[in-house]
C-alpha cells in the first residue's frame, strides 16, 4: 500500500539498511530462496503512522483520584509512565506523535530530557504547558 489509491502490490522487494527503505521493487523469480531476504507475504506493511493528538504524561483511567493525583505529579513520577506511553505507541507502529500538553509541562521536560538507554525513537512535538 503506497497511499495512491492503487491497488495493494504484491511480490515487492524492499532493500532495508539501517531502518530506511533503500529502494522499493519488483520481485523477481530469482530472487525467491535467496538466505539474505525475509518473506512477509503474509503480512500487510504500512508507514510508520502519526498520532497527532494525545497527552504521553496522562493516564486513560477513569479513577477521579488517579487522575487528580496525576495533575500534581512531579516529573520523577510521571517520566516511567511516559517512557511507557512512548513504548506502547512504538508498538503500535507510530512513529511520530504530537502531544497536546499536561497540567506541569512533563511531556515539554521529558522531551529535552529523553532517558539514555534509546527509547527516543519516537519523534516526539508537544505543546508544553497544558491549558484546562
Amino acid at each position: 500500500m503506497d497511499g495512491s489509491g492503487e491497488p495493494p502490490s504484491e511480490k515487492i522487494l524492499l532493500e532495508i539498511e539501517g531502518g530506511l527503505i533503500l529502494s522499493v521493487k519488483k520481485s523477481w523469480a530469482q530472487d525467491e530462496g535467496r538466505s539474505d531476504l525475509m518473506d512477509l507475504s503474509q503480512c500487510t506493511l504500512l508507514p510508520g503512522l502519526v498520532d497527532s493528538h494525545v497527552h504521553v504524561a496522562i493516564s486513560g483511567t477513569e479513577d477521579v483520584d488517579a487522575r487528580r493525583h496525576q495533575l500534581g505529579a512531579l516529573f520523577g513520577e510521571v517520566k516511567g509512565m511516559i517512557a511507557a506511553h512512548l513504548r506502547d505507541q512504538l508498538l503500535c507502529g507510530v512513529v511520530a506523535l504530537r502531544d497536546g500538553g499536561d497540567h506541569r509541562g512533563h511531556a515539554l521536560r521529558y522531551k529535552h530530557e529523553p532517558p539514555s538507554d534509546g527509547e527516543g525513537r519516537i519523534a516526539l512535538r508537544t505543546a508544553g504547558w497544558g491549558w484546562h
